[in-house]
């Protein structure tokens, strides 16, 4: 993710890093993200921008896990 599209401080905020790549049934891949990705529009314009590339990822997946990391599950919850 280059700093141009996305901020250190905002890829941090919004927990892009602890994203999970899955593989789905279908063969592509899906990445699985915390549900603040979607609510930053430069996080979530990048995700739009990767997928409009036709790289091997193919969805994104926001995930609310606000209440297990506040119950101290960190970015495991994904």
């Amino acid at each position: 993710v280059p700093e141009a599209a996305v901020s250190l401080e905002e890829a941090i905020r919004t927990y892009l890093f602890n994203a999970q790549l899955l593989s789905l049934p279908t063969g592509e891949m899906a990445l699985v993200v915390p549900l603040e990705c979607r609510e930053s529009a430069r996080v979530w314009g990048w995700c739009q921008d990767m997928l409009a590339s036709n790289g091997p990822i193919r969805r994104v997946i926001p995930v609310d896990v606000r209440q297990s990391m506040a119950n101290g599950g960190g970015p495991a919850c994904l």
